[in-house]
């Protein structure tokens, strides 16, 4: 799937954000089939807050099988109307811009809601889809195209990799490799990098990017990290053993740091370009690491990756070799149960057969056997999470 924001000025500001379950709705496309009920305009009190026109417009990550609602907020200009003054039209695409990108070079439909909120359930066919609102004035007529918004469903995979000391001038550092796996084409252009560390074990962090084109902004104070980072000009791309960069921290001296747990999550990873249709906003895990401890056992293959062929509608599955395993086996998530598509793997890659469905989303996982044994438990806490082309 090639992942290709478009921006309008308008008055009013449309907002996205993850919400719980809703139950079926009439007829929509059938992109949007099993769409939650429409939310109507809040009837509380109007205050000022309503209209205040602060809320930032967003896109969304939204797992497959959950909800997500959309909203439009009035600005102060809108007050005099209340907020029962307007109707709504609500339009989608799953199509994919070219070129430089133009709201126009997408096919548009038109969805059958009229209300102020929209909450609509998530589907693998969805994954990249746009969707806008207009604002209609029922005293004016006037209406006010808002910007388009994109919703995804793919999660990225965040590891911390087993960590590892140095000294330099005296001070002792302890180094993180962090890896961030099932980005679509391996592509990330800006994200919030967060670390929570003991402050009485670590009194210094910094960030070193494996790939050009990355810079951030960061800060430490009271155990925690954070990095701001971005690419402005267009994505970085991970190599194929997914590193996104190395987490340095500076141990207080006379500090014990074995056994002290370090937690990271990103906040927003998101791919953005202009090559890419909308803003794609990764999902993530939290992942964390002990240090002086090994981060997975070692019958667990290691760099678990996909590669996807948008020609053959194929995935390519590779992962660092085990030592002394002599077969790998390939499970996928089906239906809520693991089910073994091939335990005799006897290298460390697998292709799928051709013409899988596009769009479809898996959970897959890779054991090994050592010596005699399949550590199935290691591979499902390893799986990852990708969709066919």
């Amino acid at each position: 799937m090639n992942m290709k924001k478009v921006v309008s000025k308008c008055a009013a500001t449309l907002s996205a954000v993850a919400i719980m379950g809703s139950t079926a709705a009439g007829f929509v496309p059938a992109t949007f089939a099993n769409a939650g009920n429409v939310i109507a305009a809040s009837a509380a009190e109007i205050s000022d807050f309503e209209y205040s026109g602060t809320f930032l417009t967003t896109d969304l990550y939204c797992a497959v099988g959950s909800s997500f609602t959309m909203k439009v907020t009035l600005g102060q200009e809108d007050k005099q109307y209340g907020t029962d003054g307007f109707t709504y039209e609500w339009y989608y695409s799953t199509g994919k811009a070219t070129g430089t990108n133009l709201h126009n070079q997408f096919t548009w439909s038109k969805l059958p809601y009229t209300t102020q909120s929209i909450t609509v359930n998530m589907t693998t066919a969805m994954d990249g889809a746009h969707i806008y609102a207009v604002k209609v004035n029922k005293a004016t007529g006037e209406k006010t195209q808002l910007p388009m918004r994109t919703v995804c469903s793919a999660k990225a995979n965040l590891q911390l990799g087993d960590t590892s000391t140095s000294t330099s001038n005296g001070a002792t550092y302890v180094n993180v490799p962090v890896y961030l796996s099932n980005l679509t084409n391996r592509q990330i252009s800006a994200g919030t990098i967060n670390v929570s560390v003991d402050k009485n074990v670590f009194d210094g962090a910094s960030f070193s990017f494996a790939v050009s084109g990355l810079e951030g902004l960061d800060s430490f104070a009271n155990g925690v990290y954070t990095n701001a980072f971005l690419n402005a000009t267009s994505p970085a791309t991970l190599s194929s053993n997914n590193l996104l960069g190395t987490l340095k921290l500076k141990v207080k001296s006379g500090a014990t740091y074995n056994g002290s747990k370090i937690t990271m999550v990103i906040d927003k990873p998101t791919l953005t370009g202009d090559t890419i249709s909308g803003n794609r906003v990764y999902g993530v895990n939290t992942a964390s690491a002990v240090v002086g401890s090994s981060s997975t056992t070692d019958t667990v293959p290691q760099n678990f990756r996909a590669v996807t062929n948008a020609q053959y509608h194929q995935i390519q599955f590779v992962w660092d070799k085990v030592k002394g395993a002599d077969r790998y086996g390939i499970a996928v998530k089906l239906a809520g149960k693991w089910r073994v598509q091939t335990s005799n793997i006897t290298t460390n890659s697998y292709i799928t057969p051709k013409n899988l469905t596009p769009g479809m989303t898996y959970q897959v996982a890779v054991a090994a056997r050592v010596n005699g044994k399949w550590d199935t438990n290691g591979a499902i806490k390893n799986a990852i999470t990708v969709t066919v082309k």
